[in-house]
């Protein structure tokens, strides 16, 4: 069963301006609570809960309702979204590329948006959050589709971002910038431009942006989502849940948001 905050903040649309508020009543209420508001609970949780430093957890912080809403960014053109603006539903996931349980779960969220992207039920914004520590190429590989799409727009970073990880053989740390280079120019872009661009280090800060807001937000391991509706109501999601889950989450939401 999804179990979800219910906010009592009333808007027509997540826009920009209100996405700050509802996720910082959402955030709040999931760590004064002291627990992930909807998890796994599958008997296979060995593929999704992740291990040590890869769990997928929130813990609480010392921030209030009246802190949290400076600390997350509302979606603006620095974001990639796939979806359509006026969706339902907003699905916001903060994920490391190399992470084995994100690259789970970027198959499953392709799945979510080809049922529920087309017909406008969800968008899905994706904002980086690699974790160094164990993948190493992970902030040069999420500087790669800020680069794809300087060069090629919204749809040039999806396609990069699918490429790279759903890679066969992944990027080597020992040539990374010829292989993340070769995936821009298989799928169109200008290799010269795209190395040029991934060199001067442009899209770290971008990365560090992301990467500060989620730790600031307690969050600790990737995947974690969280799902908003137009009418208040929410559900962080911790972990790389399988396609049927994410479907009866979407399901449920929806049918309990009476303005949808």
């Amino acid at each position: 069963m999804v179990v979800f905050l219910i906010l009592k903040i009333k808007t027509t649309n997540m826009d920009k301006s209100k996405i700050p508020t509802v996720v910082a009543i959402l955030l709040a209420g999931a760590m004064i609570g002291g627990a992930i508001i909807y998890s796994q609970k599958s008997s296979n949780s060995s593929q999704t809960a992740g291990v040590a430093s890869e769990t997928e957890e929130m813990t609480g912080t010392n921030n209030t309702p009246e802190t949290i809403w400076e600390i997350i960014e509302p979606i603006t053109g620095k974001d990639h979204v796939l979806g359509s603006p006026e969706a339902k539903l907003t699905l916001i996931l903060y994920s490391d590329i190399e992470c084995p349980y994100c690259k789970t779960f970027h198959k499953t969220m392709n799945q979510v948006i080809d049922e529920y992207g087309k017909d406008g039920t969800l968008r899905w914004v994706y904002r980086h959050l690699p974790l160094e520590s164990i993948h190493p190429t992970a902030p040069k590989e999420a500087e790669a589709t800020e680069c794809a799409a300087e060069l090629g727009g919204n749809n040039a970073f999806w396609e990069y971002l699918n490429e790279l990880v759903g890679a066969n053989t992944p990027p080597s740390q020992s040539n990374l910038t010829n292989d993340l280079a070769k995936i821009a120019e298989k799928i169109g872009l200008d290799k010269t431009k795209f190395v040029s661009c991934l060199n001067s280090n442009k899209y770290a800060s971008r990365i560090a942006e992301t990467s500060a807001e989620a730790a600031q937000l307690g969050i600790q391991g990737t995947p974690f989502s969280i799902i908003i509706t137009a009418d208040g109501k929410a559900a962080p999601i911790s972990g790389a849940l399988p396609y049927d889950d994410i479907k009866e989450a979407i399901k449920e939401i929806l049918n309990n948001s009476t303005s949808l």
